[in-house]
């Protein structure tokens, strides 16, 4: 693990996380059509996974800007594909689930 990940881990166990009364239900996505940059290699970049091309660019553009990704023409290039897919999310747990195990897991870092 790097330095600044470690830094990001301790803060976050030393986080005091106030539980809501009720958790939040997420409003189930099937089969929903979205748009998702793909690798050479096939491989979904799911942080680009978008409503529509044109916020899937949109998307790619800040991320340029901010230097996590190269920029759009660039990655095309070198032989990325914008592709449409068809997602289903569903959810998988509470919040308060999830709180739980993250802290359990930093615990033993």
């Amino acid at each position: 693990m790097k330095s600044a990940e470690i830094r990001k881990c301790q803060k976050f166990k030393k986080m005091k996380v106030k539980v809501k009364k009720e958790n939040v239900k997420m409003s189930e996505l099937v089969d929903e059509e979205m748009y998702v940059l793909c690798a050479p290699d096939g491989f979904p970049q799911t942080q680009t996974l978008a409503p529509s091309f044109v916020t899937c660019v949109a998307m790619l553009q800040m991320m340029a800007e901010t230097g996590m990704v190269k920029p759009f023409p660039e990655l095309m290039k070198a032989g990325c594909s914008i592709l449409p897919v068809k997602v289903t999310m569903k959810q998988n747990g509470t919040e308060d689930e999830f709180f739980k195990k993250a802290k359990s897991e930093l615990s033993k870092l």
